[in-house]
């Protein structure tokens, strides 16, 4: 990638980033640092072993490719595009096409492209089974009378049908029939016709996404449980929050209130920068588990303050991402 395109994308991203400061403001994040404490770092630090845990299960997705980059250029150009995607209002989308075009940098475009698109996949299908886990627990420990139990079962029964649906795109592929699909749907034929002039691009990638699957059941496997691992770790981030406050609130409490709140934030994904919505959830959950709500909210500007950290860190690599150096390819585990 050219220094003027990283330029470019940093600035982009640079002032969303002030803008989040100056909304959520300078003094409130300051006064959520100090009330937290030393605690901070232990809730900074979860994310730096949700994103390697995220990067190994990326690697997964390299073959054996003569020139591939090592451990930390990926962690570099993961770490970034999870900056990108979170300052992209609306859709979390401005990573992905940044990660295809710095691994170019190493790989073949449509190889590149390719990686990414399986590691979405496999990080979806991880986020699944976290959303998976944490409907259980709340179907097991805090689910009282007919509606609740109902709702539970019916959102079990959504995510095991997308997990389904993700899982047959890799095993059978899917991208070139969903084109086909796409195309008899009046609003998005534009969208399928563009697509369907690349069809030898998503053919290709198609026949790859099949063929790491076929060709590669175990490490399938361990990059889906590399990713399910990475979203059980995160859950830590509110522990750690039940620590700061003071609450007798475990880990269990902390899988529910991270799953739950991340099922619904996917489900809100238009809202820009989760303005809003990740306060109003945090606070429903804390108040189902009869915690204080009011301290949910708290909770949910803690995330927030722990989000700027990350964001500014990522965005100050994308000045280094993306430069591939021969020396440090080596073998993917």
């Amino acid at each position: 990638m050219s220094k003027t395109m990283r330029a470019a994308i940093f600035a982009a991203g640079a002032t969303l980033f002030i803008y989040l400061v100056a909304h959520i403001g300078v003094r409130q994040l300051a006064a959520d640092a100090r009330t937290v404490g030393w605690m901070i770092v232990p809730i900074v630090l979860v994310w730096s072993v949700v994103y390697l845990l995220s990067t190994a299960g990326w690697r997964f997705t390299f073959n054996h490719e003569a020139r591939r980059p090592a451990f930390w250029p990926t962690w570099t150009m993961l770490t970034s595009s999870f900056a990108l995607n979170f300052v992209t209002p609306f859709v979390n989308v401005g990573g992905e096409p940044f990660k295809a075009a710095t691994l170019s940098g190493w790989l073949p475009p449509r190889r590149a492209a390719t990686s990414v698109m399986l590691h979405w996949l496999l990080r979806t299908l991880g986020q699944m089974l976290f959303w998976l886990t944490a409907l259980v627990v709340a179907l097991i420990s805090y689910a009282h009378g007919a509606l609740e139990v109902t709702v539970l079962l019916c959102a079990m029964a959504g995510v095991t049908g997308l997990m389904l649906l993700v899982w047959t795109v890799h095993r059978s592929g899917g991208l070139e029939t969903a084109v086909r699909v796409l195309d008899k749907l009046p609003v998005l034929r534009r969208l399928a016709r563009t697509l369907a002039a690349r069809r030898e691009t998503i053919v290709e990638m198609d026949r790859q996404i099949v063929e790491f699957y076929h060709a590669s059941p175990g490490r399938f496997v361990r990059a889906v449980g590399c990713e399910y691992l990475a979203r059980l770790v995160s859950a830590f981030e509110y522990y750690f929050i039940f620590l700061a406050l003071g609450l007798s609130a475990g880990y269990r409490e902390a899988l529910l209130v991270s799953g739950l709140q991340s099922l619904a934030h996917n489900m809100t994904f238009f809202v820009p920068f989760e303005v809003g919505s990740k306060e109003a959830i945090t606070y429903l959950l804390f108040a189902r588990l009869g915690l204080d709500p009011g301290l949910g909210l708290f909770a949910a500007i803690v995330t927030r303050l722990r989000d700027m950290l990350w964001i500014g860190f990522g965005l100050l690599l994308v000045w280094v991402a993306g430069r591939p150096r021969p020396a440090a390819v080596n073998s993917v585990p």
